[in-house]
């Protein structure tokens, strides 16, 4: 599968808005916050969200690098680029996960000329866990984190080799 990464857009930001993952995956629900901040953190450049289409155009994910990326309560002092992503709900589950991580992986070493990264990951979320394993990843630390709904265990995976083994199907 191609993949194309580009600039949140209002428009892919009220779209993604709406996505709706079921318990306990509803954590990563963003409809609880209110669309104009989500429209106003996600295309803003310094925050590093970036859509993720295929080959129709489809917005199937989208994925974030730096601090957003990131739970408080975590340790991130070791040198690292942050990682997030969201799959499109209809799409989890089957498989893509490595496929989508693994470009936007090689995306964020063309643009941001990283190598080492980091995910933070819910405990409980298995698929995005084994996902990330098979790129390379490896649990370096759990912790409890986060705030109101979202306090409870996560656990930081990175690719400290730098040399995780991914297809490279990404434009920009």
């Amino acid at each position: 599968m191609r993949l194309t990464f580009g600039p949140m857009s209002e428009e892919v930001v009220r779209l993604v808005a709406v996505w709706t993952y079921e318990p306990p995956y509803d954590i990563y629900n963003l409809a609880s916050a209110p669309i104009d901040e989500l429209v106003s953190g996600l295309t803003d450049p310094a925050n590093g969200y970036y859509a993720i289409a295929d080959e129709t155009g489809d917005i199937i994910a989208f994925c974030c690098f730096g601090p957003d990326a990131r739970v408080p309560g975590g340790d991130y002092a070791a040198p690292a680029i942050d990682i997030g992503i969201g799959l499109r709900p209809d799409l989890t589950g089957q498989g893509l996960g490595p496929g989508v991580i693994g470009a936007a992986l090689d995306f964020a070493e063309a643009v941001l000329g990283g190598h080492a990264f980091r995910v933070t990951i819910a405990a409980f979320n298995r698929r995005s866990i084994r996902a990330f394993e098979k790129l390379g990843f490896d649990e370096k630390s759990r912790f409890v984190g986060g705030s109101g709904p979202q306090q409870r265990e996560w656990v930081i995976l990175r690719n400290d080799d730098g040399e995780a083994m991914r297809p490279r199907q990404v434009a920009w």
